[in-house]
């Protein structure tokens, strides 16, 4: 996830409805069409409408069996709910209800990347800690602190479910 909010990837999955078409036309977002075979590490949130083809379930497996880490936003015509979608919006959703809710996801992206990296970070300095390099531990320890102030600040963002959302695919 970029730090800007403006840096995100948007992928619509379907027509272009026109509050999608609005919300494109009024964003600094990198928004395109296209289908979920142009999913990709660069991508941060894939809105899916019912026209795309996929099912949300099946977006979900497909998102999950590459390791991508975007989120999904799922614009449904009908009162349906698929598990694993970061947000669900009825098809008539407006441009601005589109946008808030590609920005939460967005959100909620960046937050799950730091705080993988934050754990990466915690085992890189436990391993130093083990072989005696305490200058290295420092070292680490200070990237650590950022990596905590940045999730402290995301997180500020966050209602009760933005972190139901973060934290669905811990065991």
């Amino acid at each position: 996830m970029p730090e800007r909010a403006d840096a995100v990837a948007v992928l619509v999955l379907g027509d272009l409805q026109d509050s999608v078409r609005q919300y494109a036309a009024h964003t600094d977002h990198d928004v395109h069409a296209g289908t979920a075979d142009d999913i990709d590490d660069t991508i941060d949130v894939v809105v899916l409408n019912g026209t795309a083809g996929i099912s949300a379930d099946g977006l979900v497996e497909h998102v999950r069996d590459h390791d991508y880490e975007c989120g999904i936003l799922f614009l449904r015509d009908r009162d349906e709910t698929a598990r694993g979608v970061d947000l669900t919006l009825p098809a008539s959703a407006s441009a601005d209800e589109i946008r808030t809710g590609v920005v939460r996801i967005a959100r909620r992206v960046a937050y799950e990347a730091v705080v993988d990296d934050l754990f990466d970070l915690c085992e890189r300095r436990a391993d130093l800690l083990d072989a005696g390099d305490e200058d290295a531990a420092d070292a680490v320890s200070d990237r650590i602190k950022e990596h905590r102030e940045c999730t402290d600040d995301i997180a500020a963002t966050f209602d009760d479910s933005d972190y139901r959302a973060a934290f669905r695919d811990l065991d």
